[in-house]
């Protein structure tokens, strides 16, 4: 359990540590509205990780209706779900839900679909630059 928490720990600094240097090396414009949109992003990855789904079926929508662009929200969410994916795993394999160690199944799976996931973010990414804002808002 120590570990695990030393782990936590470790990975929240982190996470922490890139935001804070956002902010200050001024890449993130800090406000009311971006803690609220971290808090909400939070929020539907930790339903995502904890239940496997609902981050971008859930977060999507809801910044559309708070008038975020398709453009803005596509590569933003897949990217952003790439990344936290592996935060998922490496928790998952803390807490002994799978092991991801060197030749087991669980981590050959691992392998092969962040081999997918990284095609297919990739892919939606520039299908998402180079169509038309008009496909791209179709529904």
């Amino acid at each position: 359990m120590a570990r695990l928490r030393s782990s936590s720990i470790l990975w929240w600094s982190v996470v922490l540590g890139v935001f804070v240097i956002a902010v200050l090396s001024g890449i993130i414009d800090l406000s009311w509205q971006v803690l609220g949109i971290v808090l909400l992003c939070s929020s539907c990855e930790l339903m995502d990780s904890s239940l496997g789904m609902g981050y971008g079926t859930t977060l999507t929508p809801i910044l559309l209706i708070l008038g975020f662009e398709p453009l803005q929200l596509v590569p933003t969410i897949l990217v952003s779900e790439f990344f936290s994916g592996f935060g998922a795993a490496f928790f998952h394999s803390e807490i002994g839900n799978v092991r991801l160690r060197r030749g087991s199944p669980h981590l050959r799976a691992a392998v092969v679909l962040s081999t997918c996931s990284f095609v297919g973010v990739y892919a939606g990414v520039q299908l998402a630059f180079s169509i038309s804002k008009q496909a791209l808002t179709m529904l």
